[in-house]
C-alpha cells in the first residue's frame, strides 16, 4: 500500500485517530509519519521487517540513500553500517555518529539522556545538572498551568543552582 499523504512510497504506518467518536485511518511512509510529527512504526518489528524498523528512524527516504562520508577512525564502522547492523561497532562511534543518532535513540527510548543512577564517584556537576533539567521540566509545567508562584520558586531554586555550579 502508498503512503496516503505522498503517494510515493510504501506505507510502514497506519495511525488510528478517535475524536468525539469519530474513528480516522490514515496509512504514511517513515518520511510523512515524521513530517506529522508521528510515532516510529512498531507493527515492523513484529512482521521481521527488522532493518526497515530502523531504517524509518534514520530519516527520510531520500536522505537514508545518501553515503556518508564519516568513517569511525577506530572500528572503521560508516552510518551505513550502523543503519545495516543495528548497533554501533565501538564507544568512539557515538562520538563520530553523535548528530546522526540523536533523533534515532530520542524516537526509540523516548529521551536521548542518561536517567539512571549515577556512580558516586561522578562528580557533583553531573548530578547538579540532572537537577537542573528536572527543575527546567517542572518549571514549564508549572507555567503552563499558570502556576506563576510556583514557577516563580522553582526560577529562583534554577538561578541558584547554576550559580553553585560555575
Amino acid at each position: 500500500m502508498k503512503c496516503q499523504v505522498c503517494g510515493k512510497y510504501a506505507a510502514t504506518t497506519h495511525i488510528t485517530k478517535v475524536i468525539n467518536g469519530q474513528k480516522s485511518e490514515v496509512y504514511l511512509c517513515p518520511y510523512c509519519a515524521n513530517q506529522n510529527g508521528n510515532a516510529p512504526v512498531f507493527n515492523s518489528i513484529l512482521s521481521g521487517d527488522f532493518e526497515n524498523f530502523f531504517g524509518g528512524l534514520w530519516g527520510t527516504p531520500s536522505e537514508i540513500e545518501k553515503p556518508i562520508a564519516n568513517v569511525c577512525n577506530v572500528c572503521g564502522s560508516s552510518l551505513r553500517d550502523i543503519q545495516s547492523r543495528g548497533k554501533l561497532g565501538c564507544s568512539n562511534c557515538y562520538t563520530v555518529f553523535g548528530n546522526y543518532l540523536l533523533r534515532p535513540l530520542k524516537e526509540i527510548h523516548g529521551s536521548n539522556s542518561h536517567v539512571g543512577k549515577i556512580p558516586q564517584k561522578a562528580g557533583q556537576g553531573i548530578r547538579i545538572a540532572g537537577e537542573i533539567d528536572k527543575l527546567k521540566e517542572e518549571l514549564n509545567r508549572a507555567v503552563s498551568e499558570q502556576n506563576f508562584e510556583q514557577a516563580a520558586k522553582l526560577r529562583d531554586k534554577i538561578k541558584e543552582l547554576e550559580q553553585n555550579r560555575g
